[in-house]
């Protein structure tokens, strides 16, 4: 880039204006990105007043083709204009750096794997922790989606390889933030992984006024990952920060050099629209439910697929293989991962003492390579294999009664074999197969039928449950009835928690039935 300025302004030399008078302010500000030699900033006897005018009309000059004015090097309203907006931090330019502390951008991390903690959040109370790692998650998974790169949030004690912070002025790094407007952010690139968030920067999430949150990390984690900024307008690696926009995808500028660091993404994850098999289904006890098939998991919230998915099984439940058989989680937000003869256990995402431990050990009289596993209750739990199911009773003896189960699949209302997974949501037990779903109601223990003017169950997963069209594309702006979001309808019905006493004996006699 440096060498085009110049070649441009030697083209523009008979053009530009006399040289300047000495303005501090911009000055300070070509300075402090990189246009103009810092030098100018001391006293230098040898130093004249025409030197520095002439230094300050190239710098002003380069500054203006960089942001696509006219390169006048006079310092007009619309330079005046664009030096005023809310930027990033860093340089724009590198030809002055008089210090190396950090590797040049252009470095890229040595591994595929990274870390991140989030060492301090936003003092704005409006700003909910969980909602700041979900706006983090997002920024990381627009990089993740076009590279071999995936990222792992961390507790902000363990070591991690980007480390977040909200901070206000000085904060120990020698850039100190200037208050609310012009610095809103600054990173660094491997191996220092350093990014700062200005806290005194009024912070927002899916808003079109304030600073978009999401917008900045996306920009600085793209410093983070070894990418300087670019000229062009629609990149995110523009200087300048760009409104709110609900539909944001990466220009191709910005897919090309990050490719150029790290490489393409060789072999994209599985796409749940084009083929809607999974391997398992579990809620946790948020109300996420958690999709898992072949190395990957997906979240599925109630309007539908969370679109910065899919992640890597293995990056999140460390230990834990792909092509799972089985899953199901528990209130306490312990989950059970079944594969072969061996069961995971996991509060979140880490693995509990002792695990993984053989199937026949922790859940006796269940069989191995199990087809689905459901939690039903807090001692009652089905598991099912072929065209046969199990129900295991927590009780002093922790087993099967294997005097009368294995049971037919078919007393589940002509329920047929070879199940993907099962799960409940209140009263409905949902059996997934093959592409298609039943929904078992647990009080009339029939399937049901379809609503008026909607089809009878089992009905397609893939428009149901991920949004996607029938011709098995994504549709994620789709507005139509889903089954995720009738968990707020189902779950108002009484459950085994909740229910009044003859609710609770009608609900154990039909299920004591199976």
């Amino acid at each position: 880039m440096s060498c085009v300025c110049v070649l441009l302004l030697l083209c523009f030399g008979k053009t530009l204006g006399a040289p300047l008078s000495v303005d501090k302010g911009a000055m300070e500000y070509l300075v402090q990105f990189g246009y103009l030699d810092p030098r100018v900033m001391r006293d230098d006897p040898n130093m004249t007043d025409d030197m520095m005018g002439n230094m300050m009309t190239t710098s002003v000059a380069e500054f203006q083709m960089f942001f696509g004015l006219e390169p006048t090097g006079q310092m007009d309203e619309a330079t005046h204009e664009v030096m005023t907006k809310p930027r990033c931090g860093l340089k724009d330019k590198h030809d002055y750096d008089e210090e190396k502390s950090f590797a040049p951008f252009g470095s890229p991390w040595k591994k595929q794997n990274l870390s991140y903690a989030i060492l301090t959040y936003p003092s704005n109370k409006d700003l909910l922790a969980a909602a700041v790692d979900e706006e983090m998650e997002k920024a990381f998974a627009v990089w993740s989606a076009v590279t071999e790169l995936n990222f792992l949030l961390v507790a902000s004690n363990m070591s991690a390889d980007v480390m977040v912070t909200f901070a206000s002025r000085a904060h120990g790094d020698g850039m100190p933030f200037d208050g609310a407007g012009k610095v809103l952010a600054h990173a660094f690139p491997s191996p220092t992984g350093i990014v700062h968030f200005d806290d005194d920067e009024p912070w927002t999430i899916r808003k079109y006024r304030g600073e978009n949150l999401f917008y900045i990390a996306v920009h600085e984690f793209g410093h983070a990952l070894g990418l300087d900024h670019s000229n062009v307008t629609e990149s995110v690696m523009y200087p300048m920060v760009a409104m709110y926009d609900p539909a944001f995808r990466l220009h191709r500028e910005d897919i090309q050099h990050i490719q150029a660091l790290y490489g393409r993404r060789t072999r994209p994850p599985p796409d749940l629209c084009s083929d809607p098999t999974f391997d398992a289904i579990f809620q946790y006890p948020a109300g996420v439910i958690y999709i898992l098939k072949g190395e990957y998991y997906w979240k599925v919230a109630a309007d539908g697929p969370v679109s910065w998915y899919p992640k890597l099984i293995s990056h999140h439940w460390h230990g834990l293989p792909g092509n799972i058989d089985a899953a199901f989680a528990l209130p306490s937000g312990k989950i059970y991962f079944l594969k072969g003869d061996k069961t995971w256990a996991y509060k979140g995402s880490s693995l509990l003492p002792k695990y993984p431990r053989l199937i026949s050990d922790v859940w006796k009289g269940i069989p191995k390579n199990v087809d689905a596993a459901m939690y039903y209750d807090e001692s009652t739990f089905f598991f099912f294999k072929g065209d046969s199911y199990w129900k295991y009773i927590l009780n002093e003896h922790h087993d099967v009664n294997t005097d009368t189960y294995p049971k037919p699949l078919s007393r589940w209302d002509g329920i047929i074999q070879d199940l993907d997974d099962v799960l409940r949501i209140g009263d409905y037990v949902y059996f997934f197969r093959k592409g298609r779903y039943y929904r078992f109601n647990c009080i009339t223990h029939l399937v049901d039928q379809g609503y008026p003017d909607l089809p009878d169950y089992h009905r397609p997963t893939g428009p149901w449950w991920f949004r996607c069209r029938e011709n098995g594309t994504e549709d994620y702006n789709h507005q139509g009835p889903t089954e995720p979001g009738h968990r707020n309808v189902t779950a108002a019905c009484p459950t085994l928690h909740t229910a009044p006493a003859v609710f609770v004996a009608i609900l154990t006699l039909s299920l004591g039935q199976l």
